[in-house]
């Protein structure tokens, strides 16, 4: 199986000591200069192209280090390795049922209109996506992770973690979880699109691997998962369990703004 994993960060991980027995998470981070902090303060040149590629090298360098922590505290870290990607499939088989079901309605409301008005466009996202990485691609990229004991922080804000010169600040440790890295990515990139900031995403997640030495099929799978219609699906299923108990005018602005919220695909 290849090496998902490069040695190009053999220098920054050398100093890592993978025996290090600290009970408590937050005195490991403190050893290697992450501090936790009541606040953090941002501006708008936070969200310029250069400081979000930074940003994502932050996010890297903590997951690099969080994941060797050895301490009793890991035993509360959620295990949420795959569980976005299998919460896409599952979206997407509820949304393919629904979507014959309402083929057999005789009268459609206006939210159900323009949910099949959109059928085409979406199914083809959503193959797209599910497709664009292969098996043992996927489960090349999953024991890597597994083997690595790979932690995401999970909020991924600049409201919640950020370099400040030689240290990084933290406000919140509660969404740590054993994730793959590369879906401190796949969150950020969602940060961007719903900010509307006009990044592109490519070079950025082209920049992402490299900084972490990943190789091809981890970009893919960051492309398939930014690609796949996730939030509109997730508006979807709410209309069609009536979760949130909104008119028709009102769920069909949600469904237009998940749409954009989604933005194009990169595949």
């Amino acid at each position: 199986m290849e090496n998902i994993l490069r040695n190009v960060n053999k220098k920054e991980t050398s100093t890592i000591n993978k025996d290090n027995t600290f009970d408590n998470f937050k005195d490991y981070l403190k050893d290697f200069n992450i501090f936790t902090v009541d606040e953090i303060e941002i501006d708008d040149r936070d969200y310029y192209e250069e400081a979000l590629r930074k940003h994502l090298y932050t996010l890297s360098d903590f997951s690099r280090i969080a994941s060797n922590y050895r301490g009793i505290e890991v035993r509360s870290f959620r295990n949420n390795t795959g569980h976005y990607v299998e919460e896409t499939k599952v979206l997407y088989r509820r949304y393919k049922r629904y979507i014959e079901g309402l083929k057999c309605k005789k009268e459609l409301n206006p939210v159900e209109e323009f949910i099949l008005c959109n059928d085409k466009k979406s199914r083809i996202k959503a193959k797209e996506s599910l497709s664009y990485v292969t098996f043992n691609e996927y489960i090349s990229i999953l024991r890597r992770s597994m083997d690595n004991n790979e932690i995401s922080i999970g909020n991924v804000l600049m409201t919640n973690i950020k370099r400040k010169d030689t240290h990084i600040q933290v406000v919140s440790l509660d969404q740590c979880s054993y994730n793959f890295m590369e879906m401190d990515a796949v969150f950020m990139i969602k940060v961007i699109r719903k900010r509307h900031l006009d990044v592109e995403l490519g070079p950025i997640i082209e920049d992402f691997c490299d900084y972490n030495g990943l190789y091809t099929c981890s970009e893919k799978l960051i492309k398939a998962l930014v690609s796949f219609p996730y939030e509109y699906f997730k508006w979807v299923n709410h209309f069609r369990l009536n979760r949130k108990e909104l008119g028709y005018d009102e769920y069909l602005k949600k469904l237009k703004k998940a749409i954009v919220r989604d933005g194009d695909s990169l595949i």
